[in-house]
């Protein structure tokens, strides 16, 4: 009886049209991948690596690839409050070199040099109105004075009240990466009566 290949397995035809089939061609895979996709019908042994039909190794591939999908916010690293001060340190000395319109066009886009992950700059005006905000641009313009965070809390402020010797500011906020609201650290900088931003989630 021809199988899809043509002649059974078992004879000599049936072996040199299996051998040349890439579709039967096995490859290798570790049994901890094995186990994570639930590769049914796949005996696992303690061998370093198992034997597993091109069919089966797709279905490993593609489950590998749904759990990364799920488990990246968790397995993301979280930016250090050092990070958080370097990167702001950088816009302040990038907006005394190129000024202020070249500085908050670079700070509000997404894909600038002042968005690393969770991090990314804001900038307050004198009246606690947004000038520059690298997660969300349609804040900008909005004033916050009166708009206080999840916890009821008018962090703003408390920006408002940080001088030339800097400061920091707990609130909680949307973390971009994880799409969830956590709380916050943000460091404050003030230069010629703008406050530039800069926090890490806990």
């Amino acid at each position: 009886m021809a199988g899809p290949l043509g002649p059974e397995y078992g004879t000599a035809a049936g072996r040199r049209a299996k051998d040349s089939c890439s579709y039967c061609q096995p490859v290798y895979a570790s049994p901890m991948i094995l186990s994570l996709v639930g590769t049914k019908g796949v005996t696992l042994t303690p061998t370093a690596k198992q034997k597993v039909r091109p069919d089966v190794f797709n279905r490993i591939a593609n489950g590998l690839l749904v759990l990364s999908v799920v488990f990246s916010p968790v397995l993301a690293v979280a930016a250090t409050p050092d990070e958080a001060k370097a990167l702001l340190n950088e816009a302040i000395a990038f907006y005394e070199t190129n000024g202020k319109e070249e500085t908050f066009t670079e700070i509000n886009n997404p894909n600038g040099k002042f968005v690393r992950g969770e991090l990314y700059i804001f900038v307050y005006d004198s009246e606690a109105i947004i000038a520059a905000h690298g997660a969300d641009s349609s804040l900008i313009s909005t004033s916050m004075m009166n708009e206080p965070d999840e916890n009821g809390k008018f962090y703003a402020r408390e920006i408002m009240q940080v001088g030339e010797s800097g400061g920091s500011v707990d609130y909680v906020w949307l973390n971009p990466v994880t799409g969830t609201i956590q709380p916050k650290t943000s460091y404050i900088m003030l230069v010629d009566g703008f406050r530039f931003g800069c926090g890490v989630y806990k």
